[in-house]
């Protein structure tokens, strides 16, 4: 498992570059991390920390459904990012 961490880095400022979101697009979207290591999926412990713009989750969806079958767990249940509804879901 790796941890992408974007600590102390205002996600609401269009300004600041959080750099391990940014690399943690850069795998879904590759099937894998820098090393190799395969990623097949998410979890998130706190929503609310993933993204705080609505162009940064359009983004998270993008990168996450460009590869198919990965899986998205929040604190509370498994959510499917590849259905219809998911623009609402993060609103």
């Amino acid at each position: 498992m790796h941890e992408f961490t974007d600590n102390d880095k205002s996600a609401a400022k269009a300004d600041v570059v959080r750099d391990d979101f940014e690399a943690m697009l850069k795998a879904l979207r590759a099937g894998k991390l820098d090393d190799g290591t395969s990623v097949r999926g998410v979890v998130v412990v706190a929503d609310d920390r993933l993204t705080r713009r609505p162009g940064d989750y359009e983004r998270f969806v993008e990168a996450f459904t460009y590869n198919d079958g990965f899986v998205f767990a929040d604190a509370k249940q498994t959510k499917n990012l590849y259905s219809e509804d998911v623009e609402s879901m993060g609103l």
